[in-house]
């Protein structure tokens, strides 16, 4: 049955593209090995650009005095990027893979959808670290919050991209 369905999904795929409707990439080849090749790849872009603006934020907001005139508006940018919106993000995309189509106006959750989804789903989530942090020996302070929201990003991240590939895995062989 499921091997039915992906053979309709190509044949429609291919008759979208002999009318000139659907634009197809040579250069990609959907023929991965591995998880390793697949993270690797140009597709998990994302996972990789997440990893380092969480990094980054985290390393802005420890290191970088509060006093420090020149800086302090880089932190307070860094800060609220990584408090507001990078925990939505990587819980949107370990949730909603990019695959899978999802029912909204469309038939897939477009990227409009995915930074408003983000930054409200980061507005929940926060607050929560924190309120779990409180009840532990760490307490709510600088240091406990901003390495368990990287470690929560770093995490969520790469939750969504083992989706991901195995939803990329699945939708290659037919």
């Amino acid at each position: 049955m499921a091997r039915d369905r992906s053979q309709e999904e190509y044949d429609f795929l291919a008759e979208l593209e002999s009318e000139n409707k659907l634009e197809s990439s040579t250069e990609e080849s959907f023929e991965l090995v591995s998880f390793t090749e697949y993270v690797f790849s140009s597709k998990s872009a994302w996972y990789w650009l997440t990893i380092l603006l969480g990094a980054t934020a985290a390393f802005a907001v420890l290191f970088i005095p509060e006093g420090a005139l020149s800086l302090d508006y880089v932190r307070s940018a860094f800060g609220l990027f990584f408090i507001m919106f990078l925990p939505g993000f990587v819980l949107t995309k370990s949730l909603f893979p990019s695959g899978v189509p999802i029912k909204t106006s469309s038939e897939r959750m477009d990227k409009l959808e995915r930074v408003v989804l983000s930054f409200g789903v980061s507005l929940i989530l926060t607050p929560m670290v924190a309120l779990i942090l409180n009840y532990t020996p760490l307490g709510v302070r600088l240091l406990p919050i901003t390495l368990s929201l990287l470690v929560f990003t770093v995490v969520l991240a790469t939750v969504g991209i083992f989706r991901e590939s195995k939803i990329q895995f699945g939708m290659s062989k037919t």
